[in-house]
C-alpha cells in the first residue's frame, strides 16, 4: 500500500495506481467512521493542493468513468462517490513547514481551471443520484450537499462578488440533479433528506435564483404519511428544516431574539404545533393498521428501515413521542401491543414497551402492574429490561403500589447486568422522594465487580439530591464501603464523590477500604506473572481494568476540610504503616493504584501534617522506617522539596545517620521524584522542566548556605537543570530554530 501511494505520486503510473487502489480498498470491511487507507489515498489525490497540479484530479475523474461501467458498482462496501466529493470542495488545502512547525492553510479555488472537472464531477453523481437504490441515493445527496449549499462562499460575497456570482452556475446544477431525484423517487427517506439539504437556500438563501428554485423544488415533495411517520418515530418532527417556514415566518419566530415572556409563548406555540403532528400522525396510523398485531409487525419492518436506512444514524432513546401519543390516544391498542410483545420478546417493537407500560401506567396502575409482573414471569432480560426501563428515570411512580416495591428488589437481584444497572437508576428516582428506603435498597444488591452498577446505585448519595452522610449510622456507612470492596474501577464521578462523603465522615473507614483495594491490586498484579505461560493476556486485561483508587473525588476542594477531621492524622499514619509491608501492597510492575499515591491524595499533596507524620519514622532512629519513608513521597514533586527544605534537611540527615548506603538510596530517590514528578505526571511543555529545577534549586540554595547535605542535594539539582537547558539549546540549534522575542 505504501508504495502504490508513493507510485500514485507521479503522473504517468498515476491512473493504474488508482485502479490498484480502487480494487484494493472497494470492498474492504471497515470499523464506522473509518475509510480504508486505498479509498483515503484515492481521495487524497481527488482532492485540491495548493502545490499539486491538476492533472492528478482530471486523471481520478476519469478513473472514476471508467469504474462507474462495472455493472455492479454500486454493490460495493464503499461508493465510487466517496472518491468523486474531493472534487466538488470549494477551497483547496496546503502545508508548509519551516524548521520542525508545520502550518496548514487553506484558499479559494480558481474558478475557471476548474469548471470542467467540477461539471464532470456532477455528471457522475447524477448517475449515482438516480440509481434507485436507497443508500447510493442519500451518498449522493451528501455529496451534493456542498454544491447545493453557499458552503465555502459566504465570505466571497464580500470579497470578490463577480467570483461569488460565478459559483451560481454550479449551485443550480446541483439542484436540477435535486429536482430530478426528487420526482423520480418517492422513497420518504431520500425526501427527507433533499428536505434537510436545500431548506436553508429556500428559507434564506442570498441568491434569488437559487432559493425559488430551492423552494419550487420543496414545494414539489410534501411530506408523505411515512415521511411523518418517519420523523415522528425518531423525534425530528420539531425540526424547522422539514417545514415551509418561509410560507409561514410568524410560525418560527426567533426564540434567541425574544424576551422572557415572549419565549415563553414561542415554546408553547411550538408545544402544541409538535402535539397536534403527533396525535395527526397516530391516528393515521391505527386507521392504516386497525388491527394492533398487524401495527406491530409493521412498526418492526419500519424500525429495521430507519435503522438500515443511511439517514438516521442514532440509537433508539426513551419517551419515544409516536409511542407514548399511541399509549395516550389508544390505550388498548398500546395494551394489546404488550400482549404481543411477550410472545415475541426480541422483536423491535418490544424495545419500545417500557414506553408504552409507562404511559399505561399512569392510567391504569393496576393493570399495568399486572402486565409488569406478566413481562417478569416471562423471565426473558429484554421483557426485564422493559419493565426496569418503565420505572426508572421519570416513571417511578408517586404513590407507588406495595407490589412495586418487591418488582424492584426483584429487578436489582435479576442476574443480567443491564437489566441491574437500569433498575439502579429506579433508586436514584426513589431516592428523590425516600431516601431511607433507597439506601435500604442500595445495602441489599449485590454489586459484585460491576463499576457501572455501582455508579448508578451510588448516584443515590449526591448531596444535591438530598443525601447526608451525617445521617446514616457507622454501621451503614461501613456496609455500603463493603459494596464496593470487589468493584474492578472506582474512578466513575459519582464513586468518588461517595468516598469523599464518607471521608469526611470517617477518613480511617477509608483509608482502611482504600489500602484493602490497594492490597488487591498489587495481588493480582502479582498473579499476572505466574500466568504468563498460560492466559496472561486475558489476566492481563484483567488487571488492567481494575483500578483501586478514585480519580476526581479527593481532588475536590471541600476535601481539604479532611484535615479538621481528629482522626484524619491515624488515617494517614494507617496508610503510612502499609508502606512496611512490601509483600502485601506493592508489586513489580505496579504503577498506579499504589500507597504512595494513595498517601499523596489522602495528605492533600503532602500537606504539613502528612510531613509530620512521616518524620515520626524518620526520627525514630529505625533504619527500616526512615528507608521505607522514601517509597511514600513516591508520588511527590519538585514543590514538596523546594517548599519544605527543613524536611528534605532532617531526612538526608537522619538517613546518613543510617548509613552512607542508605543515604544514597534516599537521596537518589528524592532526586528522581524532584525531577520527574509521578509516575503518570503529564508530560511537560519543553523547557518548562529544565527551567523550574534550574532556578527554583537556585533559589532553595540560597537558604541552605549552612546545610552541607541540603547543600549538595539541590546542587545536584541545579546541575541537572543546567545539564537539561544546554541539551535542549544544542537540539534547537540542530533543527534550526531561531527563537524571537
Amino acid at each position: 500500500m505504501p508504495v502504490l501511494r508513493g507510485v500514485a505520486h507521479d503522473e504517468r503510473f498515476t491512473a493504474p495506481c488508482a485502479d490498484h487502489l480502487w480494487e484494493i480498498g472497494r470492498d474492504l470491511e471497515a470499523k464506522p467512521g473509518h475509510t480504508p487507507s486505498a479509498i483515503e489515498a484515492l481521495r487524497g489525490l481527488a482532492s485540491y493542493e495548493g502545490s499539486k497540479p491538476l492533472t492528478f484530479n482530471h486523471i481520478i475523474l476519469e478513473r472514476c468513468r471508467e469504474w462507474m461501467k462495472d455493472p455492479n458498482i454500486h454493490s460495493y462496501r464503499h461508493s465510487v462517490l466517496e472518491v468523486l466529493s474531493p472534487l466538488l470542495a470549494r477551497r483547496a488545502y496546503g502545508s508548509e513547514t519551516e524548521g520542525r512547525w508545520l502550518s496548514h492553510s487553506s484558499f479559494p479555488l480558481p474558478p475557471e481551471s476548474i469548471r470542467e472537472l467540477r461539471r464532470g464531477a456532477l455528471e457522475l453523481v447524477e448517475r449515482c443520484a438516480l440509481s434507485g437504490e436507497r443508500r447510493v441515493m442519500l451518498k449522493a445527496l451528501r455529496t451534493l450537499h456542498t454544491p447545493v449549499t453557499e458552503e465555502g462562499l459566504w465570505g466571497l460575497r464580500k470579497e470578490d462578488p463577480d467570483e461569488w456570482q460565478w459559483w451560481e452556475w454550479e449551485v443550480l446544477a446541483a439542484l436540477e440533479i435535486v429536482a430530478r431525484l426528487a420526482q423520480s423517487n418517492s422513497d420518504p427517506f431520500v425526501r427527507l433528506r433533499i428536505w434537510e439539504d436545500l431548506h436553508l437556500q429556500a428559507e434564506r438563501g442570498p441568491r434569488p435564483a437559487v432559493q425559488r428554485r430551492a423552494r419550487e423544488i420543496l414545494d414539489s415533495i410534501p411530506h408523505s404519511f411515512e415521511s411523518r411517520f418517519i420523523l415522528l418515530v425518531t423525534g425530528n418532527h420539531g425540526f424547522p428544516q422539514y417545514r415551509q417556514t418561509w410560507a409561514n415566518p410568524e410560525e418560527d419566530e426567533n426564540w434567541l431574539k425574544a424576551d422572557q415572556a415572549k419565549r415563553l409563548l414561542i415554546d408553547e406555540k411550538r408545544y402544541r404545533r409538535n402535539e397536534e403532528f403527533a396525535r395527526n400522525v397516530t391516528r393515521e396510523w391505527v386507521e392504516r393498521y386497525p388491527g394492533p398485531r398487524e401495527g406491530f409487525d409493521a412498526l418492526d419492518v419500519w424500525m429495521e428501515q430507519v435503522e438500515t436506512s443511511g439517514w438516521w444514524e442514532k440509537l433508539w432513546t426513551r419517551s419515544n413521542p409516536f409511542i407514548l401519543q399511541l399509549a395516550a390516544d389508544y390505550p388498548s391498542y398500546a395494551r394489546a401491543w404488550c400482549e404481543i410483545a411477550l410472545e415475541k420478546p426480541e422483536a423491535r417493537p418490544t424495545v419500545k414497551c417500557d414506553d408504552l407500560l409507562c404511559e399505561l401506567r399512569r392510567q391504569d396502575s393496576e393493570g399495568t402492574l399486572e402486565l409488569a409482573q406478566r413481562f417478569m414471569a416471562h423471565g426473558h432480560p429484554n421483557l426485564w429490561l422493559r419493565v426496569a426501563s418503565s420505572y426508572s428515570w421519570r416513571g417511578w411512580p408517586s404513590d407507588p403500589l406495595p407490589e412495586e416495591w418487591q418488582i424492584v428488589r426483584d429487578l436489582l437481584a435479576f442476574p443480567h447486568p443491564q437489566v441491574k444497572r437500569r433498575a439502579a437508576e429506579i433508586v436514584t428516582a426513589i431516592a428523590s422522594t425516600d431516601m431511607r428506603r433507597a439506601v435500604e435498597l442500595v445495602l441489599e444488591t449485590d454489586v459484585g465487580e460491576d463499576s457501572e452498577l455501582a455508579n448508578g446505585l451510588f448516584t443515590t448519595f449526591e448531596e444535591r439530591g438530598g443525601f447526608d452522610v451525617s445521617e446514616i449510622t457507622s454501621d451503614k456507612l461501613a456496609r455500603l464501603l463493603d459494596k464496593l470492596r470487589m468493584v474492578e474501577d472506582v474512578r466513575p464521578y459519582h464513586l468518588g464523590r461517595f468516598l469523599l462523603q464518607a471521608a469526611l465522615r470517617d477518613p480511617i473507614a477509608v483509608a482502611g477500604f482504600l489500602l484493602d483495594r490497594v492490597r488487591r491490586k498489587a495481588k493480582l498484579d502479582e498473579e499476572r506473572w505466574e500466568k504468563v505461560a498460560t492466559d496472561f493476556h486475558l489476566w492481563a486485561s484483567q488487571v488492567d481494568k481494575y483500578h483501586a483508587l478514585p480519580e476526581s473525588g479527593f481532588h475536590d476542594d471541600r476535601f481539604k476540610e479532611v484535615s479538621k477531621h481528629p482522626d484524619y492524622g491515624d488515617a494517614l499514619r494507617l496508610i503510612r504503616d502499609a508502606a512496611l509491608n512490601n509483600d502485601e501492597y506493592r508489586s513489580v510492575s505496579q504503577y498506579e493504584g499504589t500507597v504512595s499515591e494513595l498517601f499523596r491524595e489522602f495528605s492533600l499533596n503532602y500537606g504539613s501534617l502528612a510531613l509530620d507524620i512521616l518524620n515520626e519514622w524518620i526520627n525514630s532512629g529505625d533504619c527500616v522506617k526512615v528507608r521505607a519513608a522514601h517509597y511514600l513521597l513516591g508520588d511527590s514533586y519538585l514543590g514538596v522539596y523546594v517548599n519544605n527544605l527543613s524536611f528534605v534537611s532532617n531526612y538526608l540527615h537522619s538517613a546518613r545517620e543510617c548509613g552512607e548506603a542508605v543515604l544514597g538510596e534516599v537521596e537518589r530517590a528524592m532526586l528522581h521524584y524532584a525531577e520527574y514528578g509521578p509516575p503518570r505526571a503529564a508530560a511537560s511543555r519543553r523547557g518548562a522542566r529544565s527551567s523550574a529545577l534550574f532556578h527554583n534549586a537556585l533559589k532553595a540554595l540560597e537558604n541552605v548556605k549552612d546545610d552541607p547535605l541540603a547543600v549538595r542535594f539541590f546542587q545536584r539539582l541545579r546541575d541537572r537543570g543546567r545539564e537539561m537547558i544546554h541539551s535542549e539549546m544544542l537540539e534547537d540549534a540542530e533543527e534550526g530554530i531561531i527563537f524571537r522575542p
